[in-house]
């Protein structure tokens, strides 16, 4: 894909995929002076855990991959419905008149 900086036995790992580690984990003066640095270390960082995963993926029994399957499908849902209610749902306050009706 565009924007890989490596692949790791056939899954390319992508320069948004770094920046969005960056974004993740690091406050904002870090993101700003942490530089080639920073960038480099993350990179390594997501390179060393796409290995431990592939590595996971083989040697853990097919039971705990489908529940790992289905907890990121899971946790997918939540971050579709979140982002959706986000967008499209506005809270209204609460007001006098309903803290009293309550």
């Amino acid at each position: 894909p565009k924007g890989t900086l490596v692949t790791v036995n056939g899954t390319p790992i992508t320069e948004d995929e770094v920046l969005f580690s960056i974004e993740r984990n690091f406050g904002f003066t870090t993101q700003q002076t942490g530089g080639d640095a920073l960038h480099k270390s993350v990179l390594a960082s997501l390179i060393s855990a796409e290995v431990i995963k592939q590595q996971a993926q083989s040697a853990l029994s097919q039971d705990i991959l489908k529940k790992i399957n289905l907890q990121t499908a899971a946790y997918e849902s939540e971050l579709y419905i979140k982002e959706y209610l986000s967008a499209t749902v506005k809270p209204t306050p609460v007001t006098k008149e309903m803290v009293e009706a309550y």
